[in-house]
This record gives C-alpha cells, structure tokens and sequence, in this order.
C-alpha cells in the first residue's frame, strides 16, 4: 500500500503534529540509547550514583528526546518531506518509568525558491505535562503533484573570519 503524502498544500498554521507516545520509558531503555550514542555519563547508567548526588534516579538522556522530535517530524512528513532543522533545548529531568510525549504545531509556512518550508514549535513533555524538551523544526514538503522534497542542499555560506 503507497503512502500517503502530505504536500505542502495540506499544511495550515496551527495545526497540530500527531503525537508520538513512548514510554513508559524503563532503565533498560535509558540504558540502550546511552551505550548507543557512547554517552557513559553516571547520570544515565547508574541510579545508585545518581541518588547518593542528589538525583531521584538515573536520568533519561537529552538526545534521546530530541530523537523522538525527529521521529515525530519524519512519520509525520513521510518519505516525500525532509527534515531540514531541529533544534531543542533539555530544560528538565525525566525518568525511568515517564512516559514521553513529543507534540508539534505548526507556526508558519511559505515558499522559497519552490520549496514548500514549514516550520513548527516541537516539544516532549512528560506523564505528568510537563515540558521538559521544547524546540523548533523546519520541514520541507512537496507542493501537490510535485516530486518529492530534495534531499540534498547547497551548503550554506562560510562565515568570515
């Protein structure tokens, strides 16, 4: 069965981003992302270090959420999108046993050299509601009956020195 594309046309601002729900997250899944991402931080391996430092527990890793925004973004703009930035910020602690939520909205669209750019405010928040990963995304969409958003770019300029 094909998939259904989103285009550009299909974009309005304020509409929402379908939710992605993980979690409950447990300390083998903290566990795994760390290892994965070579990050060997006490704060996301070892909960006994964590509470004689003063932590409630092993914490969830930062790029482990910001993973989830791009799994958000990229189910929801299919094959034919791209994601062109992410960028987020880690403002609070998650832990084992939190389900996380990442939410998306869409803030602005428009065209720039025939390319339909979208971009959004993104966010994890927790069980409990609170935000603890808010950012910003800009995707690219197909316009309807176009071909699928380019995947490759012009690097930008060089900064001078």
């Amino acid at each position: 069965m094909a998939e259904k594309r989103l285009d550009f046309e299909d974009v309005e601002v304020g509409a929402e981003v379908p939710p992605l729900v993980r979690g409950p997250l447990d300390t083998p899944d903290i566990v795994r992302f760390s290892a994965a991402v070579e990050n060997f931080e006490k704060l996301h391996h070892n909960a006994q270090w964590c509470k004689e430092n003063g932590f409630p527990d092993m914490l969830v890793n930062g790029p482990l959420r910001q993973a989830y925004l791009a799994s958000l973004l990229t189910e929801w703009i299919g094959e034919s999108g791209f994601l062109k930035k992410l960028a987020c910020s880690h403002r609070g602690m998650d832990l084992p046993g939190n389900t996380l939520t990442a939410k998306g909205r869409v803030t602005r669209k428009y065209e720039k050299d025939g390319l339909g750019l979208v971009e959004c405010e993104v966010w994890v928040e927790n069980q409990k509601g609170e935000i603890t990963c808010p950012g910003t995304a800009t995707v690219v969409l197909p316009r309807r009956g176009g071909p699928p958003a380019p995947i490759e770019y012009p690097a930008p300029p060089r900064a001078r020195p």
